[in-house]
């Protein structure tokens, strides 16, 4: 049992994304530039894509460092995360009806929402549903938020229940441009995720 703890106390620091406060201008754009709101109104069609990189997190007792692998369809998504010496590997598969967790041990998990899986294996509360937003560089809807945008009208600076994201670089995807590089923090995580490899 304190192996699975283990994983998915990495795991969950991972989905979570945090980092630091104080970062480099993003890079000047070499498509077109957009307003904000035609720029969110294309981003947030994207409701298919993968993204492949690597992930470095921090909390006031430990730091870790793993790959991951994330596939989005609609609501349907799987997030693979692969831990360097030995600790393993989680693929977390869910949808709007119901998450599953598999461990590289064969474990099994289930529960309603990926907020009730986590919640109910470790006590902590995560906003996993906000995250496929943040990732393409974008609020996650129906929640306030507080923005902050770049000289290309992308957006830098984000702070969202309770989270204050830092976009620090971006790369030309296709026609969109997408977050190559997030920071983001709250009280508790402070993670930085370099998105390698980005397939719309």
């Amino acid at each position: 049992m304190r192996s699975i703890y283990k994983l998915l106390n990495y795991f969950i620091a991972c989905l979570l994304l945090a980092g630091c406060t104080t970062f480099g201008t993003p890079p000047t754009s070499q498509l077109p530039t957009q307003s904000w709101a035609k720029r969110q109104a294309q981003l947030i069609q994207l409701s298919t894509w993968k993204s492949m990189g690597s992930v470095g997190i921090k909390t006031p007792d430990s730091a870790w460092s793993a790959t991951f692998n994330w596939q989005q369809q609609f609501s349907n998504y799987q997030l693979q995360l692969f831990a360097p010496l030995g600790v393993g590997s989680l693929s977390l598969t869910g949808n709007d009806k119901t998450v599953k967790l598999i461990t590289s041990k064969g474990e099994h998990y289930q529960a309603a929402t990926t907020q009730a899986l986590l919640q109910e294996r470790t006590g902590w509360y995560l906003p996993v549903e906000l995250l496929r937003y943040w990732v393409l560089g974008i609020p996650a809807p129906q929640w306030p938020a507080k923005l902050v945008f770049d000289s290309q009208h992308r957006l830098s600076k984000l702070v969202q229940q309770g989270w204050h994201i830092e976009y620090q670089t971006y790369k030309i995807v296709g026609q969109f441009e997408l977050p190559s590089l997030l920071i983001l923090q709250n009280d508790y995580f402070k993670i930085r995720i370099s998105i390698k490899q980005w397939s719309l």
